[in-house]
């Protein structure tokens, strides 16, 4: 396919600009998945109260739509963005949270099959709950952030950057020993 002047694009996305680099899109074809699932534990207005659960509580809800991920192996890592401080204080307060699960088994390379399943759990579970976008828009949303689930999601870890009042506290990270998790089974049908 052609892109503009002399610039021609593959089916998975590759960028042939005439200048000896090839550059790749931001596609599912262009990635490979990894044993680690992200669960990234988002807070919004939207949140129904008895669904802001501090970080037990957030694992006995997941535990509900994945059986043993209370118990599984995970590397918790705050939120970049509650490294922001302004005179010694956080700038987001919210306990917003990135936590990475290793996936056991042989089936852990199908990415959309595990998103299905704990879309559907977690829905399931009662933890999802409607919240509307700028535009008005109906969204579907649950304790946490299922878009996130995906094999060619970027996430960033790193620091943000900041520039005086603000400052930047140290990253909040550990690691939790425990075992790999097997995909959740689906759901039976009725």
């Amino acid at each position: 396919a052609a892109l503009g002047k002399g610039y021609a694009v593959s089916e998975i996305g590759a960028v042939d600009t005439g200048d000896g680099v090839t550059r790749y899109g931001r596609f599912k074809e262009n990635f490979v998945a990894c044993r680690y699932a992200l669960i990234d534990r988002d807070f919004n207005a939207a949140m129904p109260a008895e669904l802001n659960a501090d970080e037990p509580g957030f694992f006995a809800q997941m535990e509900t739509c994945w059986p043993g991920f209370s118990n599984a192996g995970k590397l918790i890592i705050g939120s970049s963005s509650n490294r922001v401080l302004r005179d010694g204080l956080p700038v987001n307060a919210s306990p917003s949270q990135h936590i990475y699960v290793e996936l056991a088994g042989d089936d852990w390379t199908d990415w959309d099959q595990l998103r299905t399943r704990l879309d559907a759990r977690a829905i399931n579970a009662g933890l999802g709950f409607t919240a509307f976008s700028k535009a008005g828009a109906n969204l579907k949303r649950s304790v946490f952030d299922i878009s996130v689930l995906a094999v060619s999601r970027p996430v960033f870890e790193g620091a943000p950057l900041v520039h005086a009042p603000l400052t930047l506290a140290p990253a909040d990270s550990r690691l939790v020993a425990g075992p790999a998790l097997s995909f959740p089974d689906a759901l039976e049908s009725s």
